[in-house]
């Protein structure tokens, strides 16, 4: 299992929680990602202010939850491998919803139907984001902009990695990724998380969560990311594709 290098959400006008999720996304798990294309890890990212002010506390690693899901969850849809968070239309077989904005989300922009340059089929997703300072961020949640008050999401178990595709128009950009928002403090929490500070670059690169050995039974924030600001030299925009958990 890979280890180093190491990202919250609300609906504009519905946030809340807003701490705690901060804390949860930005970084103290410490956990690996790896660049599959090429196979290599993922460069070590140095924090900066913003995205170290939204990091996950260090004891949220010892409160990992217990190999069973818990009763209160009910039963949980299990997902069909692939199970595509992000793609094209027709490919998409999850019911993630990227609902949960946080930070300056107003600032944020996302574009599911960008033609420029997809990594697969006519479109990709494209990410802008342009404050001078601050932060933001979206989660894909099921039930969309729900913070772990109601049932939802899946059982992903006999996934083995999720991986993702992604690009910046600046080379070293870094986002902050993950999956598993949702701690013990909600009735209907994630049964696994991880994240990771990627460094992308401006081609098409994949990379992975090593998901062996995960509780899967009841993820329902199913992948998120976070970005600090570009301050003055104007908008970040980068680019997803192909997100999507994994039998191998």
């Amino acid at each position: 299992r890979a280890r180093p290098a190491s990202p919250a959400a609300r609906a504009p006008g519905t946030r809340r929680r807003g701490l705690a999720f901060a804390a949860l996304v930005a970084g103290g798990l410490g956990l690996a990602a790896l660049a599959l294309e090429p196979e290599a890890e993922a460069p070590s990212a140095t924090e900066t202010p913003e995205l170290a002010a939204f990091a996950v506390p260090a004891e949220a690693e010892a409160e990992r939850e217990p190999r069973a899901t818990p009763a209160t969850s009910g039963p949980v849809p299990k997902a069909t491998l692939p199970a595509v968070v992000f793609g094209e239309p027709g490919a998409i077989n999850t019911p993630y919803v990227p609902s949960g904005y946080m930070g300056d989300a107003d600032a944020l922009t996302l574009d599911a139907a960008w033609a420029d340059d997809p990594r697969s089929g006519p479109t990709c997703l494209r990410v802008s984001y342009g404050p001078p300072s601050g932060w933001a961020g979206v989660a894909w949640l099921d039930p969309a902009d729900d913070w772990g008050d109601r049932p939802g999401g899946l059982a992903l178990d006999g996934a083995q990695s999720l991986t993702f595709w992604a690009r910046s128009e600046r080379e070293g950009l870094e986002i902050r990724i993950g999956y598993g928002l949702l701690l013990r403090d909600v009735p209907f929490f994630d049964t696994s998380r991880e994240q990771g500070v990627f460094r992308l670059t401006t081609t098409w690169t994949k990379y992975r969560f090593d998901l062996e050995g995960e509780n899967l039974g009841r993820i329902k924030s199913g992948f998120y990311f976070s970005l600090g600001s570009p301050g003055p030299g104007g908008p970040h925009h980068f680019y997803l594709d192909d997100v999507q958990y994994e039998a191998r």
